[in-house]
């Protein structure tokens, strides 16, 4: 099975030392499985690894299968947050891929690390304010079921980590008008009471956390991303980055390629991106107070919601 690791290696560029720093084993280690001198490595582990190899739930269980372990349950739950605790980040670029348990794992490496936080999306709240909402099939329901038991628990340790950080670091969030506006009507199918449920979530984020602001801007911009400063805990800059995207999110066409880790010069080039968007602002609804009532005018032109449904949130302290 070394070798089904090794071409992975291969395919996704990483050397012994970049997967043993990104999974949180010591190298020596490593080295000794990758070499095949270990015969049955710990079914922690080989999580561990193969969460950091990009792998999907189903590759990982041929891992585990190939080492004699049994394929994942909801009981190894513990393996994956020991994996997400564990797991670093090597300077350079480092690939990751959504839509899988590494992705989530991958984001909440960082999302972990303490510090003030400068956010680009596409057109939607931070997903952690809205409620879970599983993105990957099986055809077989029982590994679907234990899929998202895991991928659902990971998502609730995100949500703590990202109002925890809230409590001492600023998280400043733009968003494109527009792409708001246009995903807001995409998701006029969903369910209607998960739908303002999570905006109400954002009102009580917006007005009862002083360390959350968001703004919408009237300049689309060109890529997502995410900015973590260097702080006294972790004293690199990180940049995630997009792909480019469709103009006002008409037909996105995106995905998150990759981070950056200890790269100032990548990370001030993202920072200057960061401030001239925020000089585009609405100026009209900067303040909270102002931009809550101008969401919910959005959210009754499209038919979600009244001003009613909300009125509790907006009104009381």
């Amino acid at each position: 099975m070394y070798d089904l690791m090794k071409k992975r290696m291969e395919e996704i560029k990483i050397n012994t030392h970049q997967l043993s720093c990104s999974c949180g084993i010591p190298n020596g280690y490593m080295a000794s499985l990758l070499g095949g001198s270990i015969q049955k490595p710990g079914k922690d582990k080989l999580i561990q690894i193969g969460l950091s190899l990009y792998w999907d739930i189903e590759k990982i269980n041929e891992l585990l299968a190939g080492y004699g372990h049994e394929e994942i349950s909801k009981k190894d739950i513990s393996f994956f947050i020991k994996a997400v605790e564990n797991k670093g980040v090597f300077s350079g670029h480092n690939p990751i891929y959504p839509g899988t348990l590494s992705f989530a794992a991958t984001i909440m490496s960082i999302e972990r690390l303490e510090g003030n936080v400068r956010l680009v999306t596409a057109g939607y709240p931070h997903v952690v304010i809205g409620d879970y909402s599983p993105n990957y099939e099986y055809d077989n329901a029982e590994k679907e079921s234990i899929y998202h038991y895991i991928d659902e628990f990971l998502f609730d340790e995100r949500k703590d980590y990202f109002f925890r950080n809230l409590e001492k670091y600023k998280i400043t969030h733009l968003i494109c008008r527009k792409c708001f506006e246009s995903e807001i009507i995409r998701r006029k199918s969903e369910n209607r009471e998960n739908l303002l449920q999570t905006f109400r979530r954002l009102f009580e984020c917006m007005r009862h956390t002083q360390n959350y602001e968001l703004k919408l801007i009237e300049n689309c911009p060109k890529f997502e991303f995410h900015l973590r400063e260097p702080n006294h805990i972790y004293e690199k800059p990180i940049t995630v980055f997009a792909g480019s995207l469709t103009r006002h999110y008409k037909t996105q066409d995106s995905s998150l390629i990759g981070f950056v880790n200890n790269s100032q010069e990548l990370y001030d080039i993202f920072l200057h991106e960061f401030n001239r968007l925020e000089d585009f602002a609405i100026v009209e609804c900067a303040e909270t107070e102002l931009l809550i009532p101008y969401i919910i005018r959005i959210l009754e032109k499209n038919g979600i919601g009244h001003y009613d449904d909300f009125i509790a949130d907006v009104t009381n302290p």
